[in-house]
């Protein structure tokens, strides 16, 4: 019996990345052959561009995000009673103290920070003490040279942000200042609420006067409740109200080397599509990071050895088989921070199941990939969606998009991440080729296509290789291998899928599944192998496999 098309399957883009883990295991075998690799000692090898300043303050940079200097005391202020213009405050005095001081402020606001506050007194020995508002505007009046007071959010917000930062001073609300006007001398205060007449005239403003001292590494989209505030603040990154205000921002920005690295869009949502393609031309990274909450205070918290878990892929693969790879879905950094017992509760799994892990999480929060790293299943793996932000290669200056692979490999590689599961990233030849000159063993089939399922042989494909989905129909027979990419929505959804699948006695089947998790809470892992369960109870064609372990097969 042939094997029936899946309606909804998308298109395709399987890439797995050579993993060196220095100590902390060796890469799984069958992931990565001799043959895929194109580089030779003899050919010169790229450089990987230095951000600079490499020192702000106290702050150190590493690949992307600097590295606030460890505080042996943190203090702790508990925001959940406090209005929202409290907390923007208190973000930037977050801020200004990891640039200037080895101290760090904790803002516990509910359960997840409850979480990690304790975990990090208990595994890593840190100190919190407790204090207010006052009490740390007067205990920290030397990180700061008076205060920038707004009345609107918005554009006036930014450009007071991006001001406050450059000059020193913290930034504050009309009615926070008026509290905590004792802390400040009113000639060091500056006031611009309603000082310009539209966001043209703000940026105007900013593009003028303020550009010299931004951060050219970051330009952040925010407002007065974004929670990575305190890194924004710190790392005195220029503040825009609107994405679309990002290419604009960066046409502003002092130019730099050719081989420079991307600036970094710090936004708090998924970037695709026109949107994604215009920053890449413009020469920045997308970035989904706004919602992580304390970075200043993670990203300074050392781990010395990350604890990294390898598996070794091996399959077998039989015909008439049906392999599906699990793999749960994650929204970005600020989802992996706030849904930690997620995987917790699912460490009694049977089904294998892959998850999506956050590379860039090694760099602004160590103590929290660690920690997915000792408690996710044993029986599970890692794999990375994507690179460590988000980009259009085919948009984005040759020379600035190869300082971004350098740097996603250097990310992947300190994860021990051996397997990048994505549907979007392309380059011209339709194969994601990594810094040290290796090209990852996967496939890019049928390119802004929805309907088709991606039929690809067992070894790398060259650019002439990758079928349209007319031509995938006709060679179907010929073909041993059928991979297909699917996004699913809820655990109903992956059951009822599977009941559409079958069997090709003739050849395996494989697909890779993204699902979704948000509402399932701890129970997301028994409701899979409940899932498995049924689904062999039925035939026992289904077999659940890891991600890597379909690769592997390819290889």
């Amino acid at each position: 019996m042939m094997k029936k098309t899946v309606s909804f399957i998308l298109p395709l883009a399987l890439v797995f990345c050579l993993c060196c883990c220095g100590g902390g295991g060796t890469a799984s075998s069958g992931i990565i052959s001799s043959s895929n690799i194109s580089s030779t000692n003899s050919e010169p090898q790229p450089t990987l561009a230095a951000r600079e300043p490499r020192q702000i303050g106290t702050m150190t940079m590493q690949q992307v995000f600097y590295r606030p200097k460890q505080a042996d005391t943190v203090y702790l202020v508990d925001i959940s009673r406090l209005r929202d213009d409290e907390i923007t405050a208190l973000r930037c005095l977050q801020g200004a103290v990891a640039r200037t001081k080895s101290a760090a402020i904790y803002l516990c606001g509910g359960e997840v920070d409850e979480f990690w506050r304790d975990y990090m007194s208990a595994e890593y020995g840190v100190y919190f003490k407790a204090a207010d508002i006052g009490q740390l505007l007067e205990t920290f009046a030397d990180c700061y040279e008076g205060a920038v007071v707004y009345k609107n959010g918005g554009y006036e917000f930014c450009v007071a942000a991006t001001m406050a930062a450059q000059q020193n001073k913290l930034l504050m609300s009309s009615a926070v200042y008026s509290k905590y006007s004792y802390c400040f001398d009113t000639e060091t205060t500056e006031r611009v609420g309603g000082r310009w007449a539209s966001a043209d005239e703000a940026y105007d403003y900013m593009y003028g006067q303020l550009m010299d001292g931004v951060n050219h590494n970051y330009v952040a989209v925010c407002d007065s409740d974004t929670p990575f505030l305190d890194y924004i603040f710190a790392a005195q990154a220029g503040c825009v109200d609107s994405v679309s205000r990002v290419t604009q921002f960066v046409e502003h920005l002092p130019a730099g080397d050719a081989a420079r690295q991307p600036t970094v869009a710090l936004v708090g949502e998924d970037i695709s599509g026109t949107t994604l393609t215009a920053l890449s031309s413009s020469g920045c990274t997308s970035l989904n990071i706004n919602s992580f909450t304390n970075g200043t205070v993670f990203a300074s918290i050392s781990v010395t050895q990350l604890q990294m878990r390898m598996q070794s892929y091996s399959l077998n693969p039989q015909p008439g088989n049906i392999y599906l790879a699990v793999t749960m879905a994650s929204e970005g950094v600020h989802t992996q921070q706030n849904e930690v017992t997620r995987l917790w509760g699912g460490r009694n799994s049977v089904t294998r199941v892959s998850t999506e892990f956050s590379p860039i999480l090694y760099e602004i929060a160590p103590i929290i990939a660690n920690w997915y790293m000792l408690n996710c299943s044993q029986s599970d793996d890692f794999v990375a969606a994507g690179g460590w932000s988000d980009v259009d290669a085919a948009a984005m200056d040759s020379d600035i998009y190869l300082q971004w692979q350098m740097v996603n490999n250097k990310l992947l590689k300190a994860c021990g991440i051996s397997v990048v599961c994505d549907r979007s990233v392309t380059t011209a030849d339709g194969l994601m080729k990594v810094a040290d000159g290796s090209v990852a063993a996967g496939y890019v089939v049928g390119s802004d296509l929805q309907n088709s399922t991606a039929a690809v042989t067992s070894s790398s494909p060259t650019s002439s290789e990758v079928s349209s989905v007319s031509e995938q129909d006709e060679q179907s027979a010929q073909l041993p291998l059928t991979v297909g990419y699917v996004d699913i929505d809820t655990i109903e959804q992956l059951a009822d899928w599977i009941e559409t699948l079958e069997a090709d006695e003739n050849s395996a089947q494989y697909y890779v599944v993204r699902l979704a998790h948000s509402g399932n809470g701890t129970e997301i892992y028994r409701q899979i192998d409940a899932v498995a369960s049924n689904a062999n109870n039925s035939g026992g064609v289904y077999k659940f496999v890891l991600a890597g372990d379909i690769f592997a097969a390819m290889d």
